[in-house]
């Protein structure tokens, strides 16, 4: 039989056929002796879209040799198999084996990402077919354009909970401020409930959870574990969850594809609200955790709106149409226009307090602004008379509006705090009734506080005016 089957596997050209041939799998196996330790790189300066060389430097510190034939190779890490640089695989020469103490210097070329993203440059010995094993390279890490937002980026410790006491490490976080530290030997590590719930935009065919995770010893991992992503806020209903394998001491980059995943009941991408990690150990042991992210690869990052002054903020791909509504301007004040403070969306209508925005590829923020307005009760002929100025506070210009129940003489001029004509205006302009407005630019006016005063057919009305 164990004849028979090398001969099958030959045939198909199965990477499993050295380890059936060499390991006697069919008799309960041998232990791979596969081991690797990390010597040294060379990788010059990554700019997204560049081809480079590179070189990475591994020793083999197991018991068995590394040869073309029992499919050693080096393999991409970060997450593993990923094909950010172009290619998953470096291989041995036909010549090569490389006996244990020996080293071995990978040569090749990558190009290195230029989507938007964050992205690790990280490699590991592989047997394929068989195992990752021993040390990785270096990490080396690329942010290319805007890696997006986060469910969580852990650089604060509110809401996390824990089985032990957690707290926040500011000094080996893997981005931002800090990370989330564990440190105990009991099983629940990190759970948090979030309000309000996170709308990924994903479809479960191709959304990723991608988070870094520490880990001080792993030989005191047992193998009972699990990461829970759910949308019912509590454990064991409508969750995705997986078990962890292949860590290694030290910082790991995870990634875990809800397609991938065990589900319990009906998990919303669209409203997460839990995240947890379990794992039992047979000690206690150190474990973190940072920059925690839910992304569609079809869609790609979302990035964070922030609204100030009014509703709509989130997180949003990028060309997500938003509606924005300014709050209720506060009293003796109107809306004036959105502003763009950062970022690069497209508001439909500035002027408009409820209206569209589109969301760009970074990070933005919008605040909707407010000007002064007054509205002057004096009678003539019995009639009411009402003006507002605006915007206020103004830069280069202002617009005084009018509404007037019957035609009137106006006019407007610009006095300083003392009482002394700053500008005349154009003098007297014949306003017909109902609805009106005067532009009055402001050239060469030094910031300050000023004097607006109009006058309608002979009777004065005046309003502070704050010019930046």
């Amino acid at each position: 039989m164990h004849t028979c089957l090398l001969e099958w596997l030959a045939e198909k050209n199965s990477i499993h056929y050295y380890s059936v041939s060499q390991r006697d799998l069919l008799n309960g196996g041998r232990d791979t002796g596969n081991d690797a330790a990390f010597v040294s790189q060379e990788v010059p300066e990554l700019e997204a879209g560049e081809t480079v060389t590179v070189s990475i430097t591994m020793k083999n510190t197991g018991q068995t040799a590394w040869t073309p034939r029992g499919q050693f190779r080096l393999g991409s890490q970060g997450p593993a198999d990923n094909v950010h640089w172009g290619l998953t695989r470096v291989h041995l020469s036909e010549a090569d084996s490389i006996l244990p103490g020996a080293e071995k210097t990978f040569v090749f070329d990558v190009t290195v990402p230029d989507a938007d993203g964050l992205f690790n440059f990280q490699w590991q010995m592989v047997q394929d077919g068989e195992e990752w094993f021993g040390e990785k390279s270096e990490l080396k890490q690329v942010i290319s354009g805007n890696p997006g937002s986060f469910l969580d980026d852990c650089d604060v410790s509110t809401d996390w909970k824990s089985s032990a006491g957690l707290s926040l490490n500011e000094t080996d976080q893997q981005q931002g401020n800090g990370c989330m530290e564990f440190s105990a030997g009991s099983t629940d590590e990190f759970k948090k409930v979030f309000s309000p719930a996170y709308n990924s935009f994903g479809a479960e065919a191709t959304t990723e959870l991608r988070f870094w995770y520490y880990v001080s010893d792993v030989s005191v991992h047992e193998n009972s574990n699990q990461v829970e992503l759910g949308s019912a806020g509590r454990p064991d209903q409508d969750e995705y969850n997986w078990n962890l394998t292949g860590l290694t001491d030290g910082w790991n980059y995870v990634t875990l594809k809800t397609s991938e995943a065990n589900k319990m009941g009906s998990p919303d991408l669209g409203a997460i609200n839990w995240f947890r990690i379990y794992r039992v150990k047979s000690g206690p042991v150190v474990s973190r955790i940072d920059a925690i992210q839910v992304i569609d690869t079809e869609v790609g990052p979302l990035y964070t709106l922030l609204v100030d002054g009014g509703d709509g903020a989130g997180n949003y791909p990028e060309g997500y149409q938003v509606s924005i509504e300014a709050d209720r301007p506060p009293s003796g004040m109107k809306f004036d226009q959105w502003i763009i403070q950062s970022g690069n969306p497209e508001i439909a209508d500035l002027s408009a307090s409820s209206t569209t925005l589109t969301m760009g590829d970074s990070p933005a923020l919008v605040a909707a602004s407010y000007s002064e307005g007054v509205a002057v009760e004096e009678w003539i002929s019995g009639e009411e008379v009402q003006f507002a100025i605006f915007p206020n506070p103004a830069r280069t210009e202002i617009t005084i509006a009018y509404i007037l129940d019957r035609a009137a003489e106006v006019s407007v001029c610009l006095l300083d705090l003392s009482g002394r004509v700053v500008d005349k205006g154009t003098g007297n302009t014949s306003l017909a009734a109902g609805r009106s407005v005067i532009r009055f630019p402001l050239p060469g006016i030094q910031p300050g506080t000023y004097i607006v005063k109009t006058g309608i057919d002979g009777k004065s009305y005046s309003e502070l005016l704050f010019i930046q």
